[in-house]
């Protein structure tokens, strides 16, 4: 994992969290082999490095953290008083002000497809906005509770969204992090968690 674990530089996508998130599929996975897990762990480091940092167990943000996530020129763009800091087909991350909001758009083809494949696993299952709303808590509280810590959803009808109150530059990066982490997670949907956990622990998912 290395230093001040888990370390993005050591996750395959070299995503912020994403270490964290693939070391827990990997143990998953081996698990499912019948392969027994022993983690050798040396309580050393705690969160020297400020609030930004987090807990001592994530990867703490500093400057040359915030150059290598900074949005390139291309990606940005000015919407009326709003910045676009990520846009994709079907997410959008944008400040908003006093804000950073997190839009998934449960209506593109790209979401319909994993969505049909997540209830074909569960039968019934109806993910729009509210729907991924719930899959993204319990997904982010077990793999990467970093980005769901003070992260607030005001998910409607077809659109699953997310801000974080905006007090400082951290939180575009912080953002932009969570942005990237869905992007990843639909990137590698089949590979990763998304159906796996659908499959062995939706019943533990609050669908409200």
């Amino acid at each position: 994992m290395g230093f001040f674990a888990p370390k993005s530089a050591y996750a395959f996508s070299g995503i912020y969290g994403m270490a964290a998130d693939e070391m827990k599929n990997m143990v998953r996975q081996l698990h499912r082999n019948g392969i027994e897990v022993i983690l050798d762990v040396v309580f050393n480091h705690t969160a020297e490095m400020g609030p930004e940092a987090g807990s001592g167990t994530q990867e703490p943000v500093g400057p040359c953290q915030r150059k290598r996530n900074r949005v390139r020129p291309g990606q940005r763009a000015r919407k009326g008083a709003h910045m676009v800091l990520l846009e994709r087909d079907f997410l959008t991350v944008s400040d908003e002000g006093d804000k950073v909001w997190m839009t998934l758009d449960t209506s593109k083809e790209a979401v319909r497809e994993v969505a049909a494949e997540m209830a074909r696993i569960r039968p019934g299952l109806t993910m729009d906005g509210k729907g991924w709303e719930a899959f993204l808590s319990y997904y982010l509280e077990g793999n990467n509770p970093a980005l769901l810590k003070d992260l607030v959803f005001a998910s409607e009808g077809d659109l699953c969204r997310a801000w974080y109150k905006k007090i400082s530059g951290f939180t575009k990066v912080k953002g932009v992090s969570l942005g990237n982490y869905i992007l990843t997670l639909f990137g590698e949907s089949r590979e990763k968690g998304l159906y796996c956990v659908i499959r062995d622990e939706g019943d533990c998912i609050d669908w409200k």
